[in-house]
């Protein structure tokens, strides 16, 4: 399985950047709103995740139907989670965000340990 359109890599990417900063950085509800533990696409939710960019694009191979009956696809391009107060590590899991164009993580003192290998993987990145 390819993670470059799997929404299931996406959001498994994802938990595992939310678990590595949930225990430790502080005030999670109030830092990473709508950052949560279940399996939901955060591309789809309520309650969207800060600092999740998404983009929905015509695809005409698509599965997925848009309120205006045109086939379309929504990917992840963007984590942007500037000043966020994190505390902890980026994992290696950053890699698996294979759409990723902006990845933004400024102002968060607490962010630290090296920047993970994988993340040469990220193709489309163009902002880091």
């Amino acid at each position: 399985m390819t993670c470059s359109s799997c929404e299931y890599c996406t959001v498994v990417a994802l938990q595992a950047i939310f678990k590595a900063w949930n225990q430790s950085t502080p005030k999670v509800a109030a830092n990473l709103p709508g950052w949560n533990d279940t399996y939901a696409f955060p591309c789809f939710v309520d309650v969207p995740w800060k600092g999740v960019l998404c983009l929905q694009y015509v695809n005409p191979n698509s599965n997925t139907i848009s309120n205006s009956g045109i086939s379309t696809d929504i990917v992840v391009v963007g984590l942007t989670l500037d000043s966020g107060s994190i505390v902890g590590t980026l994992p290696k899991e950053i890699g698996n965000l294979q759409n990723l164009v902006i990845l933004s993580l400024t102002s968060n003192p607490g962010l630290t340990g090296p920047i993970p290998a994988e993340i040469a993987n990220l193709k489309s990145l163009q902002i880091l």
